[in-house]
């Protein structure tokens, strides 16, 4: 809802502006987590990320809730790492589950395992390249997988083994060559797209790994040991297909030439762990490259990925310390980026209060599927990560980037609420952390001189970070002469 048309009252009477109320609605998923700093920009992402996932999350979750209302499973798989800190998904990701199993295809025929590209199925609809998507389908493994890593919940894969193999099977049955696969949408609603074989194989990849954690998991060691052989071997043919080892970065036909070697090639071959150790270092400088020099409209960095592309990208460039490439990217107000969303328009004069389907702000105007840059504000701003499944293990680990002064988050963990706080004056970094109990933390400071709590263990250096061990309670640490 936009607007609000009122008509009948009398000529010249001036409504009070609570004559109408509106009464927004949503799925009763709780609220997991908060965030905040002190840079006003973040924290509007940060809400309309968080409007965007909350008005989505209906009986489905919907791609948009102003025109299609479909349940599009890449729409939630490729954000889960934002939308789960947002919104407790435990209860609600069983129901997407079986949803995902009635809208895969039991009819004997080569279809047979194949999971719509919208589930729940009124119709099946789409044809064509719309007719089935490794990207989209693959929900059918993930959010099992998502259960597990995010909640500790093995019950799903146990009860929908056999469903999970059938669409494996349809995969290798009906899309595979060789290893690699071609995905029809490739890196849907991209600004520079990506290789749909590119995609398609490391969507491949990453589900198979998946595949081959639950298999163990649920006593199936045999499949186990295919789905890790399998793993392995798609691993080899995806690098020797696109990796361009003159040039150090993945291109849409490796060593044949350097075109399609986009943002999104080189951070899903990151962010999985497909890139050769030896390259990881050339990989990561090709895609900063690639970043700082993808200015179609303006000057200065953008991104350029999309629906498959966003996440990796941002978890790329956080992992390897580049969270300075991000703050970057923020500052920017033309498209392909978040701030172009921030820009007035006729329709939205204040900028748009959700996130867009396109990075032009075309078609749906609140949409999940560009959402990913919320994960960084929690993960990298705040510091509150997973150490292991439904994490039962912290790593705290806050980045004070660029002009920020400060920054507070907190998420609902299984185990109970993890909340960090920081401060940064000069060069003085202070970090109040709350870890919840039965949980141990990693906590990552910056800077060469910390003060520790006395409960707090001193474990080790890694780069230019000194790495803490506590348990759980609450502890302040104080660091300078940072970097």
């Amino acid at each position: 809802m936009r607007w609000i048309q009122v008509t009948g009252l009398p000529e010249g009477y001036v409504p009070p502006r609570d004559l109408v109320t509106g009464v927004r609605l949503q799925a009763d998923t709780p609220a997991t987590g908060e965030l905040h700093s002190s840079d006003p920009r973040i924290n509007r992402l940060h809400r309309m990320a968080r409007y965007a996932f909350a008005s989505n999350m209906m009986s489905v979750v919907t791609d948009c809730p102003g025109r299609e209302k479909l349940s599009c499973p890449a729409d939630y798989t490729m954000p889960m790492g934002a939308i789960h800190r947002n919104l407790g998904l435990d209860a609600y990701l069983r129901t997407t589950m079986r949803h995902l199993v009635e809208g895969q295809s039991v009819a004997d025929t080569p279809m047979f395992g194949n999971v719509a590209l919208k589930t729940p199925v009124y119709d099946w609809g789409y044809s064509g390249r719309f007719s089935d998507e490794i990207n989209w389908g693959n929900a059918i493994v993930l959010v099992p997988w998502f259960q597990y890593e995010l909640y500790g919940d093995t019950r799903t894969m146990s009860a929908h083994y056999d469903r999970m193999v059938d669409f494996v099977d349809y995969i290798r049955r009906e899309k595979v060559t060789g290893d690699i696969v071609d995905a029809a949408l490739g890196d849907w609603v991209a600004a520079d797209q990506t290789s749909g074989r590119i995609t398609g194989t490391w969507g491949y990849y990453v589900m198979i790994t998946r595949m081959a954690a639950m298999a163990r998991l649920t006593g199936h060691h045999a499949d186990a040991g295919e789905y890790e052989a399998l793993a392995a071997s798609i691993k080899r043919s995806f690098n020797d297909a696109f990796l361009n080892e003159a040039l150090g970065r993945y291109t849409s036909n490796g060593d044949a030439g350097p075109e399609g070697a986009t943002q999104t090639a080189q951070a899903l071959a990151l962010d999985a762990g497909l890139v050769p150790e030896v390259y990881r270092a050339r990989v990561l400088d090709a895609l900063v490259e690639l970043v700082q020099s993808y200015h179609p409209i303006g000057d200065g960095p953008h991104f350029s990925g999309g629906t498959i592309g966003m996440g990796p990208i941002i978890r790329a460039l956080t992992a390897a310390d580049r969270d300075d490439v991000l703050w970057d990217l923020l500052r920017q107000n033309e498209e392909p980026g978040y701030g172009h969303f921030l820009a007035p328009t006729p329709a939205n004069p204040d900028g748009m209060t959700t996130m867009g389907e396109r990075w032009n702000r075309g078609d749906s105007k609140n949409h999940m599927i560009l959402a990913q840059i919320d994960e960084w504000f929690q993960t990298g701003l705040a510091g509150i990560r997973p150490g292991a499944n439904a994490y039962r293990t912290l790593v705290i680990h806050p980045k004070p980037t660029g002009e920020l002064r400060y920054a507070r988050g907190s998420y609902d963990t299984p185990q109970g609420t993890a909340r960090t706080s920081w401060t940064r004056s000069g060069d003085r970094f202070t970090l109040t952390a709350t870890i919840p109990a039965n949980t141990t933390a990693e906590v990552w400071l910056p800077g060469d001189h910390v003060s520790a709590p006395a409960r707090a263990a001193f474990d080790r250096v890694e780069g230019r970070y000194s790495v803490y061990r506590v348990p759980s309670g609450r502890f302040t640490f104080t660091a300078t002469d940072l970097p």
